[in-house]
């Protein structure tokens, strides 16, 4: 008896990647309230271009967007590559070594701000990086 896998399709990637992203948004709306309540996203410290202090919408958004692009990535990668993993994961990695710069944009910004905006990229990347390498075949 021969036990045949298949790919897992497209659709299915995408529901990861919600899935993924549903875990990540719940995780970072709680780091974001531990962090307003410990006094590291301070008021003053203003996100460019908006003047504007970080809030709850934009920590919701920038948890959700990702996942979803990186679920459309995947699922392009997985459909033409023969190690995807392993580029997606690359990917992945590299994404977030970068985005470690991005809150050092914000100009003042706190010491404890900007750990605490990169350990919401580390959620989110983490999420994805497991899901994907957990259950896509």
């Amino acid at each position: 008896m021969t036990i045949t896998t298949s790919k897992t399709g497209f659709i299915k990637i995408i529901v990861y990647a919600l899935a993924a992203s549903a875990v990540a948004t719940a995780a970072n709306v709680i780091l974001y309230f531990i962090s307003k309540s410990a006094g590291f996203l301070p008021d003053n410290a203003l996100i460019p271009n908006q003047s504007k202090p970080i809030t709850l919408l934009p920590v919701i958004f920038s948890s959700i967007v990702p996942s979803i692009i990186a679920g459309l990535v995947m699922a392009i990668t997985h459909r033409f590559a023969k190690n995807s993993k392993k580029i997606f994961n690359t990917i992945a990695v590299s994404l977030l070594i970068m985005s470690f710069a991005n809150p050092f944009f914000i100009p003042g910004v706190p010491m404890m701000m900007a750990i605490m905006l990169n350990l919401m990229h580390v959620t989110v990347a983490g999420s994805l990086i497991y899901t994907f390498n957990k259950y896509i075949i």
